[in-house]
């Protein structure tokens, strides 16, 4: 058997689905959260390639009540820097395997390229979106052309898709490269992510 820890609570998914889209303000302070938790495992070497609203637990804790943990890293593997190695060490994993939810998937990761941290910036650029949204950052539900989409073109932004849910301009623009097709337009590192996020975060425009 397996001794895992308890967390009380409910996924960033189910409390979306159940309350709606979150305050920008909100969505900041739970990405931070997320964005140190997987930093801590790109420090490691480790790639998630699963991240996703189902895959995040909002509880609370020191009076915190979007407390975050990151959870279900099944489908992680080591980052491949160097495209001489193989795939995943130790592992059955082939270079064409495609793993992870689609919804969230980077482009790269539907073709099979090498992994590395960029493709979880992608899938946390996709959770920001839900996020703010309520809605995944592509409406298709067809795999096929969803991925194509993927592979060949940005997503609509999110203040264009929620009009009525006045996204800051400035947190949109961070959302959307995240979500770049080419890995190199996006954000380099958590590290990068989250200083993105903590600017938008302080901007004195915003709404309390």
């Amino acid at each position: 058997f397996i001794v895992m820890e308890y967390v009380a609570g409910e996924t960033l998914e189910d409390h979306v689905e159940r309350a709606g889209a979150l305050a920008p303000r909100t969505c900041c302070h739970v990405m931070a959260q997320i964005c140190s938790a997987v930093a801590e495992a790109h420090r490691r070497g480790i790639v998630h390639r699963d991240l996703k609203p189902g895959n995040t637990l909002i509880t609370t804790m020191g009076g915190d009540p979007f407390f975050m943990k990151v959870v279900d890293f099944g489908l992680a593997q080591r980052a491949r820097r160097d495209p001489d190695l193989p795939a995943l060490e130790g592992g059955e994993d082939g270079e064409n395997f495609i793993a992870g939810t689609p919804a969230y998937m980077a482009p790269e990761q539907i073709e099979g390229d090498v992994a590395d941290e960029r493709i979880d910036v992608y899938a946390l650029g996709g959770v920001m979106y839900y996020m703010l949204t309520g809605e995944a950052p592509f409406s298709e539900t067809n795999a096929l052309a969803l991925m194509y989409l993927k592979m060949n073109q940005p997503p609509e932004p999110a203040a264009r898709r929620r009009r009525d849910l006045r996204i800051p301009p400035d947190l949109d623009a961070v959302v959307l490269r995240c979500l770049s097709v080419r890995p190199e337009d996006r954000h380099g590192s958590m590290k990068a992510l989250r200083a993105a996020l903590e600017t938008c975060a302080d901007a004195k425009s915003w709404d309390p």
